[in-house]
């Protein structure tokens, strides 16, 4: 236990009849704070003999730049790329909003070859129909972002990007369920950036392989969280992935 105190000297503004009263009642206060502590110390549980090793987490969290203020934007505008890889036949994507599915990008089908359509592998996977224009990716974006709150250009699936704009909220993410591939870039400019260094100070080393590890900060009061990307550090292996809930 370490305890401060800010020591004063009471001879600077004290007579010396005062001053040698004083300095009797601080010696008495100083033995009496001593005792305290002393008696604390051995009230104080003895730890295990034999604790077993364990991780232990510690949250750092910085800014950049150091005070945030309004976005450098009113709105926030994202562009949405998606590609067909499969002989430009067909893509097929998961639209998620902070963690939310909300819809489904597709467009073409595998037919001819005995395989399905974007149609059939949107509703399979995530219960909504395959939608292919701008008008329609922005009636789905509707729900997360507030009906005529958003406005969607471009497209159509798989042939031109798509332009999102809407008031400041998390980013659109599209998971590729499957032959194609998608982005999604902010192109407008926020405020900066929240820093989380995460760092395991216990004496046992973590594996997310089987349970993963979920890692929670509470952000500071009227900060809307857009997008997170993880950077590991050397020592780490495997992906590590982050999600804005």
């Amino acid at each position: 236990m370490t305890t401060s105190y800010e020591a004063i000297d009471p001879s600077d503004h004290l007579a010396p009849k005062e001053t040698s009263s004083m300095l009797s009642r601080l010696k008495r206060l100083a033995l009496a704070v001593l005792a305290a502590l002393t008696l604390g110390a051995f009230a104080l549980p003895a730890a295990p003999a034999a604790a077993a090793p364990s991780p232990w987490w510690q949250v750092l969290t910085g800014s950049r730049p150091t005070n945030m203020w309004e976005p450098a934007d009113a709105n926030m505008t994202q562009e949405v790329k998606t590609a067909k890889k499969f002989f430009g036949l067909i893509f097929a994507g998961r639209v998620e909003v902070a963690g939310e599915t909300v819809g489904c990008l597709g467009s073409g089908t595998l037919a001819p070859f005995g395989g399905p359509s974007a149609n059939q592998l949107c509703e399979e996977n995530t219960g909504y129909p395959a939608s292919e224009t701008a008008a329609e990716f922005e009636a789905m974006l509707e729900g997360p972002y507030g009906a005529g709150e958003v406005k969607v250009i471009g497209g159509p699936v798989g042939a031109s990007p798509f332009q999102v704009t809407s008031p400041w909220h998390p980013a659109v993410d599209i998971d590729v369920i499957a032959f194609g591939t998608a982005s999604v870039d902010l192109l407008s400019e926020g405020s900066g950036n929240l820093v989380l260094t995460l760092t395991n100070l216990g004496d046992a080393a973590v594996d997310g392989s089987s349970t993963p590890v979920t890692v929670v900060d509470r952000l500071p009061g009227h900060v809307v969280p857009i997008s997170v990307q993880a950077l590991p550090s050397s020592g780490v292996e495997g992906p590590v992935e982050c999600a804005v809930e």
